[in-house]
């Protein structure tokens, strides 16, 4: 399992009972970062995360569920998500989920999103919206990413990503460079750097380290 979706999906493998039959990839990941960043807002520092990951493809899609928990020194957050993607013709792909998210200190936030992802000129593109369904007031949310993977030899691999948000209030750009160094064919380790320009926090810098092992 890659050090990227090992960190991006947060999975329950539990809950993957249906599909027993399947081949299931899971894993474990746990990272530290100078500050708490969500969707462009920075809620808090010191923030220490784990995550328990599953994912796996039967029925013609790709199949991901989640759960992750993340501490900072403001606040305390609970993310599950569920999530199924499919091609819709060679090189564009459809993706829809569905999330919650629980923080002590901060706007709980319940989600069913719809993306498209495809690759270009070697970049990896896509574009999301985030519908809210806990709030009927509640802002939608927008995303549009790209970002270039880079293999630098020696089990080391590098991943630079620029990402647009937009929740119909605030809006961000970040620009992130990860380095991701295979320990073994299960475990990896990850350094990050991520540049923050908010209209709610205006600049600021995020560093992390993280580990995650494939089970």
């Amino acid at each position: 399992m890659s050090f990227k979706r090992t960190l991006s999906v947060a999975g329950l493998s539990l809950s993957l009972a249906g599909f027993a039959s399947a081949d299931i990839e899971s894993g474990i990941s746990a990272s530290h970062n100078s500050d708490l960043l969500y969707r462009g807002a920075l809620q808090g520092e010191d923030a220490f995360g784990f995550g328990y990951s599953a994912s796996t493809s039967a029925g013609g899609l790709d199949w991901s569920l989640g759960l992750g928990h993340a501490s900072s020194d403001a606040t305390d957050v609970e993310h599950y998500t569920v999530g199924a993607s499919t091609a819709l013709s060679e090189g564009l792909d459809l993706s829809v989920g569905l999330s919650h998210r629980n923080a002590s200190n901060f706007d709980n936030d319940s989600d069913v999103s719809v993306g498209l992802g495809t690759s270009l000129a070697g970049l990896d593109l896509s574009a999301s919206i985030f519908f809210d369904i806990k709030d009927s007031d509640g802002d939608d949310y927008y995303e549009l990413s790209a970002s270039k993977h880079i293999c630098l030899g020696g089990g080391l691999s590098a991943t630079v990503a620029v990402t647009y948000g937009d929740d119909g209030a605030e809006d961000f750009t970040a620009v992130s460079v990860g380095l991701n160094k295979a320990l073994s064919d299960d475990v990896n380790a990850g350094l990050g750097y991520t540049y923050l320009d908010s209209s709610q926090t205006d600049e600021d810098t995020v560093i992390g380290l993280s580990i995650s092992v494939g089970l």
